[in-house]
C-alpha cells in the first residue's frame, strides 16, 4: 500500500489484501481523494475515489490489442493523453481555457457515443 501526501511517501506491506489489508493502515481513517485501482476493499475508504489512470491506461491498451475492429479505444488514448496535458498545464500555473475544457468535454461525449455504437454491433471481451 502507497500512501502520499505532497512531497511525503509511506510504503506499507500488508500481509492481507482486502478489507484485512486495510485494518491498521492510514487508509482506515483518511477522509480525503483516494486514487486506486478497482479494489473493492478501498472504494469504502476517503471521501472521494478515482481511478489510478495509469490502471485507466492499461485497460485502453488492452481493448486496443484485443478489439482490434473498434476505434473508441484509440480515441480514448488520445484524449486521456490531451486531458492529463491540459490539467498538468493548469495546475503547474497555467491558466484554465474553458475553450479547452469545453473541448475536452464534447471529445469525451464523441467517444463514448462511438464506444455505445461500437459495443452495440461487437459485443465487449
Amino acid at each position: 500500500m502507497i500512501c502520499a501526501a505532497g512531497d511525503m511517501v509511506l510504503y506499507q506491506g500488508r500481509p492481507k489484501k482486502g478489507d484485512e489489508g486495510v485494518v491498521g493502515s492510514p487508509l482506515e481513517f483518511y477522509d480525503g481523494i483516494l486514487v486506486s485501482d478497482h479494489e473493492a476493499a478501498l472504494i469504502k475508504h476517503g471521501s472521494q475515489n478515482q481511478e489510478c489512470m495509469a490502471h485507466i491506461k492499461r485497460y485502453i491498451i488492452n481493448s486496443m490489442e484485443n478489439e482490434k475492429g473498434l476505434t473508441w479505444n484509440t480515441m480514448m488514448k488520445e484524449w486521456i493523453k490531451d486531458a492529463v496535458t491540459y490539467w498538468n498545464d493548469i495546475h503547474g500555473g497555467g491558466k484554465e481555457a474553458p475553450e479547452k475544457a469545453d473541448e475536452l468535454d464534447r471529445r469525451y461525449d464523441e467517444i463514448m457515443a462511438t464506444a455505445k455504437s461500437e459495443y452495440e454491433y461487437e459485443p465487449p471481451r
